[in-house]
């Protein structure tokens, strides 16, 4: 899949899941005119937007483990959106962690 495929099924998804961040849900129009004209606004202004983060994959908590040395570790709940954000966030191709959660 291409990455602006991938953009535009995750902006479908996160649309389908009640987010409100594209007027009028118009999904190819804001594809023809901010992905394909400047891709850095949309990959910085939509992808790592909690908004869009909470809609795209919701709410439900997520344990984060680490290792506080090697015989303990500590775990964290999250809300699932804000760990993968977290997560996405120090990909170097954020577009293809989001393509896994198509």
């Amino acid at each position: 899949m291409t990455n602006e495929q991938i953009f535009k099924q995750a902006i479908e998804k996160a649309i389908k899941n009640g987010w409100k961040g594209i007027p009028d849900d118009n999904v190819d129009e804001f594809i023809r005119t901010v992905y394909r004209e400047i891709p850095l606004y949309a990959m910085r202004g939509v992808l790592y937007n909690p908004s869009f983060a909470k809609a795209f994959w919701g709410e439900k908590p997520i344990l984060i483990q680490s290792v506080v040395d090697f015989t303990h570790g500590t775990g964290e709940e999250f809300p699932a959106w804000k760990a993968h954000l977290i997560w996405m966030v120090q990909k170097k191709e954020p577009l293809k962690y989001l393509e896994k959660y198509l």
